[in-house]
């Protein structure tokens, strides 16, 4: 098929045991495993009309079929959102990163997931689609119900990722791996305002406990903000906590050593 509406006319009518099929790098594999068992599949990878991104209005759109290596890649992300860039680099390999796209990666709710993860952190929203309600617009932070699990309807598409234009402030990205290319065990990424104005902000993320989001105030004394962050983000014990706290510090170390965020680790 070669346009969006089209797509939502298949999907609106394909039932709802359908899959959209768009890089295939997250369904493919449920497929080969018998995991996902779809009655249909709705191939939106050539939409073209969602593989691109831009500022309008101030405001970054991600077409959700732009794919990973054009994040990792992009000059415009680089120079706006470089959290972003990065974290896209992280996934997988070369061979993942080329068909893989931001919507699959945002719809398949993995807690391991990088692209979910600074979504969250920007506090960007993501604007899905059917026929039958048209368009809504839910932010990054409430999309996510659980592992593999979103808000989306059987008849809903995502179709942008809009993120504000930054604020200034810096942001660091760090995951923790057991080998290059495997999915985060833990992982966190970090905005630090330049100010006292706004508050630091971070997400943790991975196999060892999914999503979490924190913000806190600048230190008042009693601690930094790495250690603050990973009291909110990582309390437990055991190895998930400790590689938690230590993806915390180490993202916000990344952070600082872009400058302009003041002294405190």
């Amino acid at each position: 098929m070669s346009t969006k509406a089209e797509a939502l006319e298949r999907l609106a009518d394909a039932g709802e045991d359908a899959r959209l099929l768009a890089g295939g790098q997250s369904l493919v594999p449920m497929l080969n495993l018998r995991i996902a068992r779809p009655s249909q599949l709705v191939d939106i990878g050539r939409l073209a009309e969602l593989n691109r991104l831009g500022v309008v209005d101030g405001e970054l759109y991600i077409g959700a079929l732009v794919r990973h290596h054009v994040l990792a890649e992009h000059p415009l992300l680089a120079r706006t959102v470089p959290v972003l860039a990065e974290a896209a680099g992280h996934i997988g390999h070369p061979a993942i990163r080329h068909p893989g796209t931001l919507a699959g990666s945002l719809a398949h709710a993995d807690p391991s997931g990088e692209l979910m993860a600074v979504a969250m952190l920007l506090d960007a929203t993501v604007l899905v689609e059917s026929r039958a309600a048209g368009t809504r617009e839910v932010r990054a932070r409430e999309f996510v119900l659980g592992p593999y699990e979103t808000v989306l309807e059987p008849d809903e598409m995502i179709t942008w990722l809009r993120v504000a234009a930054p604020r200034g402030g810096r942001t660091g990205f760090y995951e923790i791996v057991r080998r290059a290319g495997d999915f985060a065990v833990a992982g966190a990424a970090v905005r630090l305002p330049d100010g006292g104005a706004e508050p630091a902000v971070a997400v943790t993320f991975g196999a060892g406990g999914g999503y979490r989001v924190a913000s806190i105030r600048p230190p008042d004394g009693t601690g930094t903000t790495a250690e603050t962050l990973a009291e909110l983000l990582a309390p437990e014990d055991g190895e998930y906590g400790r590689l938690r706290r230590t993806a915390i510090e180490r993202a916000v170390r990344s952070a600082r050593a872009r400058g302009g965020a003041g002294a405190d680790g």
